[in-house]
């Protein structure tokens, strides 16, 4: 697995598959799980990577005739973080998928009140109170560990927040030893 021009995909830390980024057909079957839960996903790679797959789970899930909304900026989110409001949206209007890039640049405070948006999507999805496809999904990109540790990029996520994306991790091309 691993090469060069292909998307290695590692779910919590298990191998699963890789495909061409030009043909992610080959990632389906693994993928396909993850695009029908709900829980937040935490994606590390490479920007370009992450988007490709981010785009074949939304068009996998049960969101997929809701929109992709692609966050490149903290700017971009402030729908989904106005659930923390005290006059929040309703979840039909920000429902879809949310793809965020760039969180762990987030200010603190930012990151946290994104924490307790995904907190409150999940209090909605374990009370069982709206069909699945009407609560928003958020998927969060992010340089690889090894990127981040070696400088390629600033910042990290807050303690909390990274403890809810932990439900599900992938990777797009670790790099093992």
């Amino acid at each position: 697995m691993g090469g060069r021009d292909a998307i290695d995909l590692v779910v919590n830390g298990a191998r699963l598959a890789e495909a061409p980024p030009s043909d992610l057909r080959q990632l389906e079957r693994p993928l396909r799980p993850l695009a029908l839960a709900t829980s937040p996903i935490l994606l590390r790679g490479p920007s370009a990577e992450c988007l490709h797959v981010i785009k074949r789970l939304h068009a996998l899930s049960r969101r997929a005739e809701h929109p992709l909304r692609i966050c490149e900026q903290e700017a971009d989110a402030a729908s989904l973080l106005a659930l923390t409001s005290p006059e929040p949206p309703a979840l039909e209007a920000v429902a879809g998928t949310w793809a965020l890039f760039g969180v762990h640049l987030w200010p603190l405070e930012r990151q946290i009140l994104l924490n307790n948006a995904l907190e409150i999507l999940d209090q909605h999805r374990l009370a069982g109170d709206l069909q699945h496809e009407h609560i928003p999904r958020v998927l969060v990109a992010a340089p690889s560990l090894g990127d981040m540790a070696s400088g390629g990029g600033p910042g990290d996520f807050a303690p909390e927040l990274l403890a809810r994306l932990s439900f599900f991790k992938l990777e797009l091309n670790p790099r093992f030893p």
